[in-house]
Parts: structure tokens; sequence; C-alpha cells
């Protein structure tokens, strides 16, 4: 069985009723008031003519202006049902532009996190805090750096130089990066530079390029949030 679509309070069809029942009065109204008059029954078809005159003249107006009334009444409703789908699909736009904001920000978090694991590891931390000891003590070469120190810078810059990659990506959240790390991303590009330059003189210019340009990044960020 064929299910009535039609709402039950639908705005357009309730107008619709109301004009319907409207003319249906004014007709029956119209012609009630004819026959009322005890005009006898003819078989003369100029009479019924006249009747037929009588009728338009009455009802023509009438249902001009009922479908001017419909007509406006429509145009109505469907600006206002185009406000609706105008309010709704700004509400929609609002929450998707919310649920992607939540998602950016768990995305964020994630990576963060992941970074952290990362410069945070117990190997990674032990050879920074070699590194800046030596630093501090033995201004020697990096060529005759005994092997420990040299594992260990070799570690640090080659651990940097992976969150650099990642960082200039755009897949890692420069601000919380750098606002949690940039003092020992600097304090480790100095410790490890001596090596950075013999390195790059042997192998080539390129070798932990990305660990100083996140150097260079961390400088910059410190001295504008100095600033601020």
């Amino acid at each position: 069985m064929r299910q009535d679509d039609s709402k039950p309070n639908d705005p357009v069809q309730i107008s619709c009723t109301r004009i319907y029942w409207i003319a249906g009065i004014t007709t029956v109204t119209v012609c009630l008031s004819y026959f009322l008059r005890r005009q006898p029954w003819s078989v003369d078809s100029a009479v019924w003519g006249q009747f037929g005159d009588y009728i338009g003249g009455v009802l023509n107006p009438v249902f001009g202006l009922l479908t001017l009334v419909a007509v406006l009444k429509t145009i109505r409703l469907q600006q206002l049902e185009l406000s609706e789908a105008r309010k709704d699909s700004d509400e929609l736009r609002k929450s998707r532009t919310d649920q992607l904001s939540e998602t950016k920000r768990t995305a964020d978090i994630d990576c963060f996190l992941r970074a952290a694991s990362i410069l945070q590891d117990e190997t990674l931390r032990s050879d920074r805090a070699f590194l800046f000891l030596h630093e501090s003590i033995d201004s020697k070469s990096p060529d005759s750096w005994f092997l420990d120190r040299t594992t260990s810078a070799e570690r640090v810059c080659s651990s940097y130089d992976l969150v650099g990659i990642l960082l200039k990506k755009g897949l890692l959240p420069k601000d919380l990066i750098l606002d949690a790390w940039s003092d020992s991303i600097k304090k480790s590009w100095q410790a490890t530079r001596d090596l950075v330059d013999f390195r790059r003189k042997r192998d080539g210019d390129s070798i932990w390029n990305h660990f100083e340009w996140m150097n260079k990044e961390a400088e910059d960020w410190r001295k504008d949030s100095e600033q601020d």
C-alpha cells in the first residue's frame, strides 16, 4: 500500500486547503444568490449565457485575488524554508569546523607524544648529558674524539635530524615542539657542531641539514617569544 508522504502540518498544504475552501464557499454563495432571486428556470441559451457572464464577472476577480494570495504565500513560505535551510547549513558547517579542530588537536597531541618518545628516549638523554659535559672540558677536534663521544654525538644528530624532517614537512606541531625543546635543540646543535662540520667535509654538505634547519627555527622562535 502506498503511503502518503505529505506532512500533516505542512504550511503550504494548509494554505492551499484554506484557499480551496474559500473558493468553494464563494462559488456556492454566488450561485445561491443568483437562484434565490427566484428566477424562472429557462431553456433559453441566452439566459444561461447571462448566468455564465454573471458568475464569471463575480468570481473571476475573487479567484484572481485568491491566486495572487496563494502565490505570495508560497513565496513567503519558500523564503522561510530557505532561511531555515541556511541556518541548518551554518550550524552544520560550524559543527564540522569544530570536529575538524578537535581532530587536528588530537592529531597534534599524538604527533607531539611521538616526537617526545624520540627526544626523551633515555639513551638520547644520556647522550646529550654526556656531550654537554665533554663540551665544557674537552675542545679537541672531532677526529681525535674517543669512540663513545662520537657515537653519542651521531645518535643525537640523527635523532634531531629525523625530528627536523618531520617538522619541516608539517608532520609535527611546530609551536609545541619548539616551545618544549628549543633550548635543548640549540644546546645539542652547539655540542655537535664540530662533528657536523667534520662529517660534512668528509661526506657532503647535506648531512644532518634538517637538524641545522631546526636549530635556526628554534633560535627564531625563541627571539619571537622573548619579544612577545
